[in-house]
């Protein structure tokens, strides 16, 4: 992938993308570089490109990674992209930003006079902006370029040319034909059906997904052989089998099904294992946090 070159005098493009980037794949890559190609040949100089990921929040994504693996993830697919920057405003809020708000700081922030810029957004968004109030449409259309890649383009131009907010910004509507694959990866679920996601993700966010269990936790349920052979002495201790009861048969009578606690819970107990000094301490906390999980221990 070409490098984005700041050392111009004339525009620079200035890439502004938001989303949840849960992970961040080749697909988000190969966009990136086709926006900058298609500004480029409209006569834009390589600027640079600005990564805003969402924060995780209970009412918009409850089930988006935690920040800091998608930070992470970002960081090892955008190692060799120079002048990409991953901002860290948004994702510090502690509740959901609308996009117009989050482009327009990131616009003060990072681009000069003169600079085109170029706010990429899904087709998805295209649809959610239609039910926008006006004011909002204007705060994210007003001299900025918004960037739409699609392979199937027809239905986004009749959006935009019959949507009425969009009328006094066609020229600002930009709608790119990806020519290069027509469906956008499923990464999550792949993982989560011991799917092969080679190809779809660098190879360094690949090894992250696995080496750090991420998308597992909708899967059934880990039983505890499977795992603790690679978890400290101190971290084994505290994974006691629980029981749960469950109704087995039309008599009426209830038996006890054995289960054990999930990946995420192993990962928290391993965390916690490491930043608590003290064994009992740990088991301490644990029976705090986890009352409710392992009920067995409080009959």
């Amino acid at each position: 992938m070409a490098e984005f070159n700041a050392d111009a005098d004339i525009s620079q493009l200035v890439l502004l993308a938001s989303g949840s980037f849960d992970p961040i794949t080749n697909y988000h890559i190969r966009i990136f570089e086709l926006v900058r190609q298609y500004f480029t040949l409209k006569g834009c100089v390589e600027g640079r490109a600005i990564i805003s990921l969402t924060p995780k929040t209970t009412n918009t994504n409850p089930d988006c990674s935690e920040t800091q693996d998608r930070i992470k993830m970002c960081e090892l697919a955008t190692s060799n992209i120079h002048n990409l920057v991953i901002d860290e405003w948004e994702y510090n809020q502690r509740c959901y930003t609308i996009l117009p708000k989050v482009i327009n700081k990131l616009a003060d922030k990072y681009c000069s006079t003169g600079d085109t810029i170029a706010v990429m957004i899904t087709e998805e968004q295209v649809s959610q902006i239609t039910q926008w109030p006006q004011s909002e449409v204007d705060e994210l259309m007003m001299n900025k370029n918004v960037v739409c890649v699609t392979p199937n383009p027809h239905r986004l131009i009749n959006v935009v040319q019959f949507c009425s907010k969009f009328s006094t910004y066609e020229d600002n509507f930009h709608v790119i034909i990806d020519h290069g694959n027509t469906v956008k990866p499923n990464i999550r679920q792949a993982v989560a059906n011991e799917q092969s996601i080679e190809g779809l993700v660098a190879p360094q966010v690949a090894k992250y997904i696995a080496e750090h269990f991420l998308y597992k936790e909708s899967e059934k349920e880990i039983e505890c052989s499977h795992i603790a052979l690679q978890m400290s002495p101190k971290s084994r201790i505290l994974l006691p089998r629980i029981r749960n009861t469950a109704n087995s048969s039309s008599n009426g009578h209830k038996k006890k099904k054995s289960q054990t606690p999930k990946m995420g819970e192993f990962l928290k107990i391993q965390r916690m294992s490491k930043r608590i000094p003290s064994i009992e301490t740990a088991y301490s906390e644990l029976m705090h946090k986890r009352r409710d999980f392992w009920p067995s221990f409080w009959n």
